[in-house]
């Protein structure tokens, strides 16, 4: 906590700097200082809502809050592809579009630990039970106890892409929905092994349909597709297929292929795309088309993995 006040300190100390000169050369180099001090997935409102002087808060608020998260969200960009299958940083910073800037990403992490702990005190006798058992308690857990499901009445609204909002509001859509699930499993199974030393029988993967992301789960003796976006139920290959023919596509094996976090990931900057596109939220869309830039590239590079 010292230290986080130490940097917080430091941080604000370099935006007075730059309040207090005029010279555009020093201005430009304070900025990419302050760039470097944020730490990962800060947005940077909130070390100037940190300032006390309202005249100065406010002009640092209006004149370089939009270019600082800008070159903070293209600089957390850039540590992600550092690594790019972590699918816990990747949707952290899909979050990042939203409002609400006081949550960390080290407070969005524990809220999964904390979720998967709450799992384990609900479900004591989980580790003795079948697969398909232990399949329907997480179902159960998730969907049920917790209440997360597709946000039917207000399905365009943006916050429903931020995971850091639909772990408050328990709603979202189909892709959202599905990250959550695979967080909670990704964590889960990590706790298992580390706390019991029990290695889950089983996996839960993603499935990449048009128009609507499901999940895959699946062991040696039991499996299932299931959709998040409506309450964990079950649906069969049957089901998937007729969706896709219903959209216009053939059944084809790619799109069952488990989707690299890169895909994940892309999926959900589009969605965010398209809505900003819609509500002439010129800022957001630019700057979603240089992250997806920036992942693409990636992407491609994945999708001719799944073909070889």
């Amino acid at each position: 906590m010292g230290l986080m006040k130490e940097i917080d300190s430091e941080i604000v100390n370099l935006l007075y700097l730059y309040y207090e000169h005029d010279d555009k050369e020093i201005r430009d180099a304070i900025i990419k200082k302050i760039i470097e001090k944020i730490p990962f997935g800060r947005n940077p409102y909130y070390f100037i809502e940190l300032i006390e002087d309202s005249v100065v808060r406010l002009q640092l608020r209006s004149e370089i809050g939009h270019e600082l998260n800008y070159l903070k969200l293209i600089e957390d960009f850039k540590t992600y592809m550092a690594d790019p299958h972590n699918l816990m940083k990747g949707s952290y910073l899909v979050s990042r579009f939203s409002d609400a800037i006081f949550i960390s990403f080290e407070d969005y992490q524990k809220r999964f630990f904390l979720l998967v702990d709450e799992f384990i005190k609900t479900y004591p006798d989980f580790l003795d039970l079948q697969v398909e058992e232990q399949f329907n308690k997480i179902v159960d857990f998730l969907y049920c106890y917790k209440e997360f499901q597709g946000n039917f009445e207000d399905y365009h609204t943006p916050e429903n892409s931020f995971i850091t909002f639909v772990l408050e509001s328990k709603k979202g859509i189909p892709v959202s929905l599905s990250v959550i699930t695979l967080l909670f499993y990704e964590i889960l199974k990590k706790t298992l092994e580390s706390r019991f030393n029990y290695i889950v029988p089983f996996s839960i993967q993603g499935v990449n349909l048009p128009g609507h992301f499901i999940l895959f789960f699946s062991s040696k003796d039991f499996y299932s597709y299931f959709d998040p976006f409506h309450y964990g139920n079950k649906i069969t290959y049957v089901d998937c297929v007729k969706h896709l023919l219903r959209l216009g596509y053939q059944e084809s094996p790619e799109v069952f292929l488990n989707p690299p976090v890169p895909k994940i990931i892309s999926r959900m900057l589009y969605n965010l795309h398209n809505i900003y596109t819609k509500r002439n939220e010129t800022k957001k869309q630019m700057t979603i088309e240089s992250l997806l830039k920036i992942l693409n590239n990636l992407v491609q590079v994945e999708d001719q993995k799944h073909q070889i």
